[in-house]
């Protein structure tokens, strides 16, 4: 039996390139990248997918969630050093949230505005 036998197909995760103008905007912290401003794709996305933003010279930027179908195509998820989004990444982002959103309520907030 060969190597590859049995084993399952190593599955390459989405890669964009980006414009220069692009790359300037998400490194200022703009949250999402617009269909014109892909260069380079080295495969078809599915929605929702993951796909890793790099810029022009080949530097990794971001990782965002992929929508083919939208002119808003990449919904920034982290900028930086690459990470794992896994479980994990989610649970601390969520924390993080609370986090910044206590003590902005009391006991009689109730998110109902009556006007």
């Amino acid at each position: 039996m060969s190597p590859a036998m049995g084993k399952a197909p190593v599955k390459t995760m989405l890669r964009l390139r980006i414009t220069a103008a692009a790359a300037t905007a998400i490194r200022s912290g703009h949250p999402w990248l617009f269909a014109e401003s892909l260069r380079e794709q080295n495969q078809e996305g599915r929605l929702g997918e993951l796909a890793a933003i790099y810029d022009r010279k080949d530097r990794f930027l971001a990782i965002g969630l992929f929508d083919p179908g939208s002119p808003l195509r990449v919904r920034v998820l982290h900028t930086g050093n690459p990470v794992t989004i896994d479980a994990a990444w989610w649970r601390e982002r969520l924390r993080q949230a609370i986090t910044r959103r206590d003590g902005l309520f009391d006991e009689r907030t109730t998110g109902l505005s009556v006007d």
